[in-house]
């Protein structure tokens, strides 16, 4: 029983490490995500002044789609 009373203890220090670890890897992929929010609000925020509306979104709308199918068309080629 003596040799078994020992081990408890660094087993418990490495199941606190483990916790400890597993912390760091919680905040650190939170503050990520969190970053990567951020920045894709202020993306949105800046694109919003690019917004265009009636003739000029139509002619642009047509003019996009023909450079996607062209695109795509380029690849098959």
């Amino acid at each position: 029983m003596a040799a078994t009373a020992p081990a408890r203890p660094a087993r418990r220090r490495r199941i606190f490490g483990f916790l400890e670890a597993d912390a760091w890897i919680d905040s650190t992929v939170y503050r990520i995500g969190a970053g990567f929010v951020e920045t894709y609000e202020r993306l949105i925020v800046f694109m919003r002044r690019f917004r265009a509306r009636g003739f000029k979104r139509a002619v642009l709308e047509v003019a996009g789609d023909g450079l996607t199918l062209g695109t795509g068309g380029f690849v098959l080629m």
